[in-house]
């Protein structure tokens, strides 16, 4: 059985578990849009090479350590290979319900079309720049090699 290490990964998962069954229900939602889908499966894959990122820091807790809001908050500073899963896999689920439950509400007026392409342009711009950022420090893709 899987145990996380920590409390705080326990309790992201927990949570990723309760958003993804409470909001199944608005995720046939995410195709009904024009390039919703693309956006929301391009978000997904930065943040898969993210997650890998963030992996790298927690094998050389010496040389590198997390920053940035909310994951140095949920993680902390030198998190654990479990923390990282945990709560990478708690935040996929969220952006998607967060994306599934704005293209359900999108013919419901322009700030909602407003707020689910600005959620999509928003979020994958900013994962995008963090994996920009994390390339130019040198941290690759699952590497186990500190500096």
């Amino acid at each position: 059985m899987y145990r996380p290490r920590s409390r705080l990964a326990g309790g992201a998962l927990l949570l990723a578990l309760t958003v993804w069954l409470a909001g199944c229900g608005t995720f046939r939602h995410i195709g009904d849009r024009p390039g919703v889908a693309l956006a929301e499966a391009s978000w997904q894959a930065v943040h898969a090479v993210d997650f890998s990122q963030t992996v790298a820091i927690a094998r050389c807790p010496d040389h590198y350590e997390e920053r940035g809001f909310p994951t140095e908050w949920v993680i902390g500073e030198h998190p654990s290979e479990s923390a990282v899963a945990a709560s990478w896999a708690g935040f996929a689920v969220l952006h998607a319900a967060v994306t599934g439950y704005l293209a359900a509400r999108a013919d419901r007026g322009p700030l909602w079309l407003w707020a689910l392409y600005g959620w999509e342009a928003l979020t994958l711009t900013e994962s995008a720049a963090t994996v920009a950022h994390n390339a130019s420090i040198g941290l690759g893709p699952f590497s186990s090699r500190c500096r």
